[in-house]
C-alpha cells in the first residue's frame, strides 16, 4: 500500500507547509489564497543532478525545519524538478548545482522547493512577485538589494518585496529552502541583474 507521501506528495508538501508557515513568523499575508486542494500535475517526474546534494543538505538542518525538509526528501523522486535558467545564462556549474520544484501555482500565490549545491552561486536576480524564503537545510549567504552578503541559517523568514534585487550563496553545505511567491505571477521566470 503507496504511502501518503508517494501517492500524492505535492498535497501532503502543500498542507505541511501551510502548517509550518502558520507556526512560523512568516507575514500571513502569504497563507491568503492557499489552494484548498492541489491538482494533479501535469508534468511527469523529472530528477536533476544537484539532488545528489540533498543527502548532507539534511545534516544542517534545525529541529524547526527538520520535518518539512525529510518530507520534501521523501518525495523528492515523484516530483518535476527543473532548472529555471540555462547553461547558456549561468554557466554548466551552476546548472548542475542548481534546482527548483513547484508545489502548486494558484491564481496569485506559487510555492516551491530549491536546492544549491556547495561553492554555488545564485546571482543576482528578481521577479515581480513579493517572495519569502526559508532555508530549511544549510546556512547560507543571502544578498538584498546592495547591502552585502549575510549568513541566514535554517528557519530564518527572508523577505523580498517586488522587483527587490537578491543573491545568494552557498560555502561548503549546501542549501534547501522553501519559496512562497505572491502577486504577479504571470510573469514567473525570475530575472537575472
Amino acid at each position: 500500500m503507496p504511502t501518503q507521501a508517494s501517492a500524492e506528495p505535492r498535497s501532503q508538501l502543500a498542507a505541511v507547509i501551510f502548517r509550518f508557515l502558520q507556526a512560523s513568523d512568516a507575514p500571513k499575508s502569504f497563507l491568503a489564497g492557499w489552494p484548498p486542494a492541489i491538482a494533479a500535475p501535469s508534468h511527469t517526474p523529472k530528477t536533476l543532478p544537484v539532488l545528489r546534494h540533498l543527502p548532507h543538505a539534511m545534516g544542517g538542518t534545525l529541529p524547526a525545519t527538520e520535518a518539512l525538509a525529510a518530507l520534501l526528501v521523501a518525495s523528492v523522486g515523484a516530483l518535476a524538478w527543473h532548472h529555471g535558467h540555462t547553461e547558456a545564462e549561468l554557466g554548466r556549474k551552476f546548472v548542475e548545482n542548481y534546482g527548483r520544484t513547484e508545489i502548486f501555482h494558484a491564481d496569485r500565490l506559487a510555492c516551491g522547493f530549491l536546492v544549491l549545491g556547495p561553492r554555488t552561486e545564485y546571482p543576482t536576480h528578481r521577479q515581480a512577485a513579493e517572495e519569502i524564503c526559508i532555508p530549511l537545510a544549510g546556512t547560507a549567504f543571502w544578498q538584498r538589494g546592495n547591502r552585502p552578503f549575510a549568513p541566514r541559517p535554517p528557519g530564518m523568514i527572508i523577505h523580498h518585496p517586488s522587483w527587490l534585487p537578491h543573491a545568494m550563496r552557498t560555502s561548503d553545505d549546501p542549501l534547501l529552502a522553501l519559496y512562497v511567491w505572491r502577486g504577479d505571477l504571470l510573469e514567473n521566470r525570475q530575472v537575472l541583474g
